[in-house]
């Protein structure tokens, strides 16, 4: 588990597979990279005589009074605090300036030095839940490898007719299926036994199930004439002028 602080010092914690991704703070939501196991933070109040304290001139800003963890800039006999800068390096202050600016000498960030309430070290994140959830924990952002989109022409395909049902006339089904192909462009005839040629307008297939066929057709005054035809009275039936013949229908 790698433990670690944000850019504004609030402390966190990480497992290592997690080492070098981005993520963003739960608590002020700042982006950050994790920093690697060897660059882990180390306990927050580490011993006086191990870590000496940087001396800073109370005139100079919060950054130049900020040491790197190499050791550079200490005074020896005075009290230290060891933190990370947003990129993961390792540095260290006097408590005078927790809560100030500061700027990394190793790779010239600037952040907020973390202050003591910023140090209380949280509990640690499962690994399960480490890429953000409901529990809390801090949100990492993993590049996904983005699908190819497959593009296709538009093209309807046409399922054949199925067979008549039951309750249907054979000849009212065949003339309801060529009636929902016929367009503009199309005619559809009726001849009948005695000779005569129907042209309807309208197809009523609701009411042609069974012996009779319903039909209508558009008077030149707007007005609408039916006309009822026996099914037994037809003796063939033509849909003219087709651009052309379904590959379901015909083969």
């Amino acid at each position: 588990m790698i433990k670690f602080l944000c850019p504004n010092g609030h402390q966190l914690s990480a497992p290592e597979n997690l080492a070098g991704k981005p993520g963003k703070c739960p608590k002020c939501n700042t982006a950050f990279v994790v920093p690697q196991p060897e660059e882990e933070q180390p306990p927050e109040t580490p011993p006086a005589e191990a870590q000496p304290s940087v001396a800073a001139p109370s005139a100079a800003p919060a950054s130049a009074a900020i040491g790197m963890g190499s050791g550079k800039g200490k005074a020896p006999g005075k009290e230290v605090f060891v933190f990370l800068c947003p990129n993961g390096h390792k540095l260290n202050g006097p408590p005078s300036l927790k809560g100030k600016p500061g700027q990394c000498p190793h790779c010239g960030a600037k952040f907020r030095i973390p202050a003591d309430d910023d140090l209380a070290a949280p509990p640690e994140i499962p690994p399960e839940e480490a890429s953000g959830s409901a529990s809390g924990g801090f949100v990492f952002t993993v590049p996904q490898e983005q699908p190819v989109e497959e593009t296709y022409d538009a093209v309807e395909y046409e399922d054949a007719p199925d067979p008549p049902p039951a309750e249907f006339h054979a000849m009212s089904y065949i003339l309801g299926r060529l009636w929902d192909r016929k367009t503009e462009g199309t005619e559809l005839e009726i001849y009948l036994s005695e000779g005569e040629i129907v042209g309807p307008d309208l197809f009523c297939e609701s009411l042609s199930c069974r012996e009779y066929g319903v039909f209508a057709n558009i008077e030149s005054d707007g007005s609408y004439a039916i006309t009822v035809i026996p099914w037994s009275a037809v003796r063939k039936v033509a849909l003219r002028k087709m651009p052309e013949l379904s590959p379901k229908w015909f083969s």
